[in-house]
């Protein structure tokens, strides 16, 4: 994999923590787990690849974008939940450059940056799309979903290109 793709794809799992704060790491312990994204014992995403984590990660994932369509949630971008999505969104880029050979710390910048733009970014367009498009919230999350899962399709097909041309090339 080339370092653009590798970053796109940092930034990708960072912009979907931003949009769905557990749906970042999640994916990436789905993909570490399948052996598409491994990650080395004692390196920063190694806890990824744990079944239990990948479990656990599904859950909160799950739940939290079926209690994101409920009108009493907080703002995203209040200070809480933006840190919190700052930082699922670092450890799934982080992760992401660990595995492909990449620093660490480019990655957790890339994912923290994604995260934090996205949630901007998705929190403008919710309200837009609510107040000038009448748009019920509830559905737009459904959207925001939809987008989740084609960003993890995305970034586990660029996973799978590459494995394939490592076995051809061996």
């Amino acid at each position: 994999m080339t370092d653009a793709e590798v970053y796109a794809d940092a930034a990708i799992m960072g912009a979907v923590a931003g949009i769905r704060s557990m749906s970042g790491p999640s994916l990436v312990s789905k993909l570490s787990e399948a052996g598409l994204l491994p990650q080395e014992a004692g390196t920063p995403g190694s806890w990824l690849a744990n079944p239990g984590i990948n479990k656990a990660l599904k859950v909160l994932a799950g739940g939290e974008m079926l209690v994101d369509k409920l009108p009493f949630l907080p703002d995203r971008t209040d200070a809480g939940p933006l840190l919190a999505r700052a930082v699922t969104g670092g450890a799934s880029g982080a992760a992401i450059c660990v595995a492909a050979k990449r620093p660490w710390w480019i990655g957790l910048l890339i994912g923290a940056g994604a995260a934090i733009g996205a949630t901007f970014g998705a929190t403008k367009l919710r309200k837009w799309a609510i107040e000038e498009k009448n748009i019920p919230s509830a559905a737009f999350g459904v959207a925001e979903d939809a987008l989740v899962f084609g960003c993890a399709h995305v970034v586990m097909s660029t996973f799978k290109e590459a494995e394939k041309a490592i076995e051809a090339a061996v």
